[in-house]
């Protein structure tokens, strides 16, 4: 039989059926901590320090753009006080105007382009970042289901307790003996010790590439 890990989204019903089938046959029950063995992969590192990279260098393109926005912004600002200035002929006056426009011209634009290169980035990232979590997923699986069939298991219960998409463990209780999770790391070359650590660290399910800065870019100059 096929091993299935199976997550809090069906709780009721599997903690109900898990209850029924640990009291007559506890060999076919595995549980796993899956988020811990995640953290404990040896890629997981890795893949965090390459999206971290690729944040760096997509900031970098987003900075290049709002330091043309700024830039920008002062010329539009000159334009203005200019238009301001009384000793201004008219033939001046209508090409400070004319100016100011093209300028307020150009930060819009810029604007649009600095929204439309964080979007493609974002999505750029969120792609690697999910291809990278389906990578160490794909061996994880692998693992676990060798562990599984070694042990006669027919369903392996994830009892992550703290992932945001879990915030309560699957089961409210299950037995050591049960538990494969060190044998999952031990499978994949990880350590516990560095997965827990990185867990009391909070970091995220995935690998914690955080978005705040380009989910809300700031304008490209004020005017």
């Amino acid at each position: 039989m096929k091993t299935r890990i199976v997550t809090s989204v069906a709780f009721a019903a599997i903690a109900a059926f898990s209850l029924s089938v640990y009291a007559q046959t506890p060999a076919n029950i595995l549980t796993v901590d899956m988020e811990l063995a995640i953290l404990a992969h040896p890629a997981t590192a890795t893949n965090r320090a390459e999206l971290q990279d690729l944040q760096t260098k997509y900031r970098a393109e987003r900075d290049e753009l709002l330091n043309r926005g700024e830039e920008l912004a002062r010329q539009y600002r000159e334009a203005v006080d200019r238009i301001r200035d009384e000793a201004l002929s008219a033939k001046l006056r209508k090409e400070a105007e004319a100016n100011a426009q093209d300028r307020a011209a150009d930060i819009r634009a810029l604007e649009h382009e600095v929204r439309s290169l964080v979007a493609r980035r974002r999505a750029s990232l969120r792609k690697r970042e999910l291809d990278l979590f389906g990578s160490v997923m794909a061996d994880l699986k692998v693992k676990l289901d060798a562990i599984a069939k070694s042990r006669g298991a027919a369903v392996v219960l994830d009892v992550s307790a703290e992932r945001a998409t879990a915030p309560v463990p699957l089961v409210p209780w299950s037995a050591d003996s049960l538990d494969v999770t060190d044998l999952l790391i031990e499978a994949v070359g990880g350590s516990r010790a560095d997965a827990e650590s990185a867990r009391a660290r909070a970091d995220s399910f995935l690998f914690g590439s955080p978005e705040e800065e380009e989910a809300s870019a700031p304008a490209a100059g004020g005017r």
